[in-house]
Formats: structure tokens, sequence, C-alpha cells
């Protein structure tokens, strides 16, 4: 049983028949957690960036 629950855990690391539903649902959820991150990351700077430009608009005229 263990031989046979290896082949197709081989089989299907080999497979390239392209992505299922479930594949294309990790990367979803994986790409997702980058963009969250770097809007949580990045966020608090380009509203500092955009306050300074306003800042700097409104100092000019």
């Amino acid at each position: 049983m263990l031989t046979e629950a290896k082949a197709q855990l081989q089989a299907f690391w080999q497979d390239e028949a392209g992505l299922s539903a479930t594949e294309y649902a990790i990367l979803f959820v994986v790409l997702l957690v980058f963009i969250v991150a770097g809007i949580r990351i990045l966020g608090p700077k380009i509203v500092e960036l955009f306050n300074r430009a306003g800042a700097a608009l409104d100092a000019a005229g």
C-alpha cells in the first residue's frame, strides 16, 4: 500500500497536464498574501508621500 501511494505521489509531481482548480486557488492565496503584505508595509509610506506632496502644494500657493 505504501509503494502504491508513493507511486501515485510521484506521478502527481511529474504530471504536466496543467493547473487544476486547487492549484489555481493555492496560487491565488499566495499572491493575495504577498499583495496584502505589500500594502501593509508600503501603505503608510505612500500615505506619507502624498501628505508631503499635498503640504508642499499648499505651501506653494
